[in-house]
């Protein structure tokens, strides 16, 4: 890749999937940028794709390989980009500007997405923020207004795009139309002076090595939080595996005791009707899932039960005394009559105390 003061040269980064071959093929009209279909990166290597945008200037997009790649680590991929980066800046090119491109389909930032921003901003260094585009990308695989709701969670939480976002870092949707990606970058190669990354200065300027870049010792980092979220992760699950064990045999002991006092209670409760059906009742709330709820609704109707077997033990009595009056009521008109008192309307005080008063009448 050779370098002229009319030819601007853009770094196109982004996880894997992010449609970074895509985006290249349609702004060059060529099909030799191999892009991905699933889960499966596609670019191996950094490599470069020219191509003229007018008479007088020319574009060089440097497409990068996706972190969070099939067959390749992060610690390789660096690697790479860390090498290509070294080369180009010390054959005196320089990027004008660099594209971030993430799905915008994407429901959320996976916990690898994080790792590769972070390391992205180390890479390129506040100083290069101005130069940063961050483009959204598959809108056409989004509602609008969800996409629009999640570029801007994007474009306000500092572990996103937030803090680019303050320090100079443009936020773009990429359009899918090759004439209005070929403006975008007109725009970038007119507002933008070509500027080395940290990551070329670290390696070049101060003649650090890989390993001692920040962008390194941020993928060092994350792959130790990594190592210690496994650990936890590890030791979470056999905690909960060993609670599960102590919680099933607990239970086999409640189980086995509750088994004990049931029947127990059966055996008290042989004979008696009333005692049985509290016992049952005993049993159907202590085996629930939801033993106070059960309680609760129960007692609510064994309440109601003892209420109408109240009831009608009482209308029984009313009507055992209704028919004691009535036969009472009876056997005085049938010795009126045989006495002879019905005829002649005249009841004898002697019969009317001891007959008629008692039962209730005067």
């Amino acid at each position: 890749m050779a370098s002229s003061p009319n030819q601007v040269v853009i770094g196109v980064f982004g996880m894997t999937g992010a449609g970074k071959s895509t985006f290249i093929n349609t702004v060059t009209g060529r099909n030799d940028a191999r892009v991905g279909r699933g889960l499966t990166s596609e670019t191996a290597i950094c490599q470069a794709y020219n191509f003229k945008a007018s008479s007088d200037l020319s574009f060089s997009l440097i497409d990068t390989p996706g972190f969070n790649d099939t067959f390749l680590d992060d610690d390789e991929i660096f690697m790479q980009v860390a090498e290509f980066m070294k080369t180009t800046y010390q054959s005196h090119i320089k990027l004008t500007a660099v594209l971030y491109l993430h799905p915008i389909h994407h429901e959320r930032l996976e916990r690898s997405s994080l790792c590769h921003l972070s390391m992205f901003r180390e890479l390129c260094g506040p100083d290069y923020y101005k130069h940063v585009v961050l483009a959204t990308t598959f809108w056409s695989k989004v509602q609008r207004h969800v996409g629009v709701k999640r570029q801007e969670e994007l474009a306000q939480k500092d572990e996103f795009w937030g803090k680019l976002k303050r320090q100079g870092a443009e936020i773009v949707e990429l359009p899918d139309n090759r004439q209005l990606c070929i403006e975008l970058l007109l725009r970038l190669a007119r507002t933008h002076s070509a500027a080395p990354l940290q990551v070329q200065v670290e390696l070049v300027d101060k003649g650090l090595t890989i390993g001692q870049t920040k962008a390194s010792q941020i993928i060092e980092l994350n792959k130790q939080i990594a190592v210690e979220e496994a650990k936890f992760a590890e030791a979470f699950a056999n905690i909960s595996l060993q609670k599960d064990v102590e919680l099933a045999a607990q239970r086999r002991q409640r189980e086995h005791e509750l088994n004990e006092h049931l029947r127990r209670l059966q055996g008290l409760s042989e004979g008696n009707r009333e005692l049985e059906g509290i016992v049952a009742l005993l049993i159907n709330i202590l085996k629930s899932e939801n033993p106070m709820r059960l309680a609760v609704q129960q007692a609510r109707e064994w309440r109601i039960e003892k209420e109408l077997e109240e009831k009608r033990l009482r209308y029984r009595r009313q009507l055992n005394e209704f028919r004691i009056t009535a036969r009472r009521q009876d056997n005085v008109l049938s010795e009126a009559k045989r006495l002879g008192y019905v005829k002649m309307r005249i009841w004898p005080a002697d019969l009317a105390t001891s007959v008629i008063k008692p039962l209730g009448y005067s």
